[in-house]
C-alpha cells in the first residue's frame, strides 16, 4: 500500500501595506505658459542676435563707405594734381614748340646763309685760283721776256684734281702755256691716261674709258695760256697710282708726256677703294 506524504501548505506572503499617496491638483495652463515663455525667450534672443548682426552689417557698410569716400577724395586730389601738372606741361610744351619753331626757322635761315656763304666762298676761291694762274703766267712772261725757245710749244704749268662725293667723279683742271719768243696761236690735243691695278694686275686705262662721254682727247688752242677743265670717272675695282698727261701739238712730232703720282695729287676726298696703290 502506497505511502501518502503530507506537504503542509506554504505560508502565505504578507500583503503589502499601501503607502501614503500625495494627490496634486491638475494645472492645465502651465504647459502653454512654458511654451509661450520659451517662444518669447527665443524671440528675444533672435531679435538681439538680429540687432547685433544688423549693427555689425551697418558698421561694416559704414566703414566701407568711409573708406570708399576717402579713396574717392584721394583720387580727386590726385586728379586735380594731374590736371594742374598737365596744364603746366601744356604751357611748357607750347613754349617749347614756339622755341623749337624759332630754332628751326633760325637754323634753316642759318643753313641757307651758310650754303650761300659756302657757294660765294667757293666761287671766290675759284676766281682766286684763276687769278693766281693768270698772275703766275704773267709773272713768267715778265721774268722771262726772251725765251730761248724759238718754236711755239704748249707746256703744262698747273694741274689740280679734286673729288666729288655726291657723284663720285674727279674734276680736274689743266693749265697750258707757251714759252716762244714770239707768241702765236698753237693748237693740238691733250690726253689723260691712268696706270693702276685691277685684281693685282697692272693695266693702263685710256682716256676714253675713264670719261663719261668716252672722250679720246681734248682740243687746245691758245696764244698765251688756256685752262682745260673736265672730270674723270674711275671704275670701283681700279686702284690708280699714276696719272699720265700727253700733250700732242698739231702737225708736230714732239710729244710732251708728264707723269704724276696719284698720291701727290691729293684729292680732297676719295673712297677707300680708289686712289690707293
Amino acid at each position: 500500500m502506497p505511502q501518502i506524504f503530507y506537504r503542509p501548505p506554504s505560508p502565505t506572503k504578507p500583503k503589502p501595506v499601501p503607502g501614503i499617496v500625495t494627490i496634486k491638483q491638475h494645472q492645465p495652463w502651465l504647459c502653454p505658459l512654458m511654451v509661450v515663455l520659451a517662444i518669447i525667450i527665443i524671440g528675444i534672443l533672435g531679435w538681439i542676435l538680429y540687432q547685433n548682426r544688423l549693427q555689425t552689417v551697418w558698421q561694416n557698410k559704414r566703414t566701407f563707405i568711409e573708406q570708399h569716400l576717402q579713396t574717392q577724395e584721394h583720387n580727386r586730389q590726385q586728379l586735380e594734381k594731374v590736371i594742374q601738372k598737365n596744364t603746366s606741361l601744356e604751357v611748357q610744351n607750347k613754349e617749347l614748340r614756339q622755341k623749337l619753331t624759332a630754332i628751326v626757322r633760325t637754323t634753316q635761315e642759318s643753313q641757307q646763309t651758310y650754303a650761300e656763304v659756302l657757294q660765294s666762298l667757293s666761287q671766290l676761291q675759284e676766281e682766286n685760283r684763276d687769278l693766281k694762274e693768270e698772275l703766275t703766267f704773267y709773272k713768267f712772261i715778265l721774268i722771262s721776256p726772251n725765251s730761248s725757245k724759238s718754236t711755239a710749244q704748249a707746256e703744262m704749268t698747273n694741274f689740280s684734281l679734286t673729288y666729288e662725293e655726291e657723284t663720285g667723279y674727279y674734276p680736274y683742271k689743266l693749265v697750258l702755256t707757251q714759252r716762244a719768243k714770239k707768241a702765236q696761236v698753237i693748237e693740238g690735243l691733250v690726253q689723260i691716261d691712268l696706270v693702276g691695278q685691277t685684281n693685282n694686275k697692272t693695266e693702263r686705262l685710256k682716256m676714253a674709258s675713264i670719261t663719261d662721254n668716252q672722250i679720246e682727247a681734248l682740243d687746245y688752242k691758245f696764244i698765251y695760256f688756256q685752262r682745260i677743265e673736265d672730270y674723270l670717272q674711275i671704275p670701283e675695282d681700279f686702284k690708280p697710282f699714276e696719272l699720265i698727261i700727253r700733250i700732242l701739238p698739231k702737225n708736230q712730232k714732239n710729244l710732251n708726256e708728264i707723269r704724276l703720282r696719284w698720291e701727290d695729287l691729293q684729292p680732297k676726298e676719295q673712297p677707300e677703294h680708289v686712289g690707293k696703290p
